[in-house]
């Protein structure tokens, strides 16, 4: 029934609604969340930033456990390209992972959630609430999800919402008394030990690798906002929209460049293969990363005077 309904919309595609789903699909992916969060801890508020990044981050180890362990099969995984809407690059990237629940619909659900939950005006409500099912939708209209996928990763993102908005606060009430260098510690170990044993557990394979950007993205982003607190102090709030503007084009150009620049690195080290070495690495890359979004440009920032 449920193949019947992804040929369905298959047979409804059209070259600009092709187009237009792949736009959307991209609110979804990794890179957005990277830099939409970037974007806030840099212009509006870096502690609600950070709260967001754990979050999203919570989300996708969640999503990455039940891939995992219930190894759902994608709609015509026997002949993804003649059936997917998708990059080749993007068929290479998902035809090895399982469908359930739907990575896409779950974080969504969780990102735009977030402001959901914190915003007071109606509209605004509903348009998060457009974005979370347009963004589901695009998953199935591609034809990389059954239903199911997308409903499940809807029903995990509300949990997962719901549980963390229920105990973040409490567990940050046992870490705030801790002293820095404690912290910074706990940051640059526990997600590291953590990540390796999940991946002996599960199994190294392209479900679990992407821990090793959960991993690098929480070691880097958890230790550099701490540093960012005692050392650098950036006041996140942009006074103007020129500012602001000013911020967010400086911070994404160095952000894409180093991304690109160590994934380029790595793709010419490890090109596809899946090892314990290119698990680090990526360990590694992210966590770079995370280091020049929460430390690196937001000293940049004081230093060329637009604070």
């Amino acid at each position: 029934m449920w193949i019947d309904f992804i040929d369905f919309l298959e047979g409804l595609r059209k070259p600009f609604l092709t187009v237009l789903f792949n736009f959307i699909t991209l609110l979804g992916d990794e890179i957005f969340y990277i830099l939409a969060i970037s974007t806030l801890y840099w212009i509006w508020d870096k502690d609600r930033a950070y709260r967001l990044l754990h979050y999203i981050l919570v989300s996708q180890i969640i999503n990455s456990a039940l891939k995992v362990l219930i190894r759902s099969p994608r709609p015509h995984i026997e002949d993804p390209e003649a059936h997917w809407a998708v990059s080749k690059g993007t068929i290479d990237e998902l035809k090895n992972s399982s469908g359930m629940p739907s990575g896409h619909a779950q974080t969504s659900t969780v990102f735009w959630g977030f402001f959901y939950l914190r915003e007071q005006i109606t509209w605004k409500k509903i348009v998060f609430i457009i974005i979370v099912g347009l963004i589901g939708f695009s998953r199935l209209y591609l034809g990389v999800h059954f239903l199911e996928d997308v409903i499940v990763g809807y029903l995990v993102g509300i949990l997962t919402l719901l549980g963390l908005e229920r105990v973040y606060d409490s567990v940050q009430k046992y870490i705030e008394p801790l002293s820095f260098q404690s912290k910074l510690s706990l940051s640059l170990v526990i997600p590291p030990v953590v990540g390796s044993i999940a991946v002996l557990s599960l199994g190294l394979n392209p479900a679990t690798e992407t821990l090793g950007t959960v991993v690098g993205v929480y070691m880097g982003g958890i230790a550099g906002y701490l540093i960012e607190n005692k050392w650098v102090m950036f006041t996140s709030k942009a006074s103007n929209w020129l500012e602001g503007g000013i911020r967010i084009f400086i911070g994404v150009l160095v952000t894409a460049t180093v991304y690109i620049v160590l994934k380029l690195i790595g793709y010419g080290i490890f090109g596809d293969s899946i090892t314990w070495v290119s698990f680090y690495y990526r360990v590694l890359r992210y966590f770079l990363l995370a280091l020049t979004i929460t430390v690196l440009l937001p000293y940049l920032f004081t230093k060329i005077e637009i604070e």
